[in-house]
């Protein structure tokens, strides 16, 4: 988990409990459950059990977020332990993070410019190699018009951004999109080379 400053720890106990956002960055989850375990008097007490897996929409998880976030109060005398159950059928990767509501939203903020920012990049190449095959009539750069489109279209799907924008109400479709897009493009990419 993403340590905390030493202030900001001590501001959270000047003020009493503390809200916390627990971020797992990873929506290629099969599934997962999160216990929050917490310890008054020595004994481990269950209070919250939190369940996400790629079959659920955006809007059925904890926090509407790509990513599985799940809010979590914290308490200044009362230790707190955070567990977790996965079960993946993709790479196992567990980028943990433990984000005040401010800093979570400024990291979502962060990461939407910075996305913005690759897709606006890769709409304008389209569009000049596509104005360039339209005027000229070479099909490498009608091929390669294709072939970034699909590339485009698997980073949208391999950041979630797909599942969180294109298709929130069908989470289960990205699987085969990323096995649509990843085909499309080796089939754009072998012409390409060719030409």
């Amino acid at each position: 988990v993403m340590p905390q400053t030493e202030e900001a720890i001590n501001h959270a106990r000047a003020a009493g409990v503390s809200s916390r956002l627990f971020e797992v960055a990873n929506h290629k989850i099969t599934d997962m459950a999160v216990y929050v375990v917490r310890y008054p008097a020595g004994q481990p007490a269950l209070e919250t059990t939190f369940t996400v897996s790629d079959r659920m929409t955006v809007r059925e998880r904890p926090y509407h977020n790509r990513s599985c976030v799940f809010p979590v109060e914290l308490r200044p005398d009362t230790p707190t332990s955070i567990y977790l159950r996965v079960h993946n059928q993709f790479p196992m990767k567990l980028p943990l993070f433990l984000w005040s509501e401010t800093q979570f939203r400024s990291q979502v903020e962060a990461r939407a410019l910075f996305q913005g920012t690759y897709f606006g990049i890769v709409i304008i190449m389209a569009i000049y190699n596509l104005s360039i095959y339209l005027f000229v009539r070479d099909k490498s750069y009608g091929t390669y018009t294709l072939f970034i489109l699909c590339l485009a279209g698997y980073v949208l799907v391999d950041r979630g951004l797909a599942m969180e924008y294109l298709w929130p109400d069908y989470p289960g479709i990205d699987f085969q999109m990323t096995l649509l897009f990843t085909a499309l493009g080796c089939a754009f990419a072998v012409p390409f080379t060719v030409n």
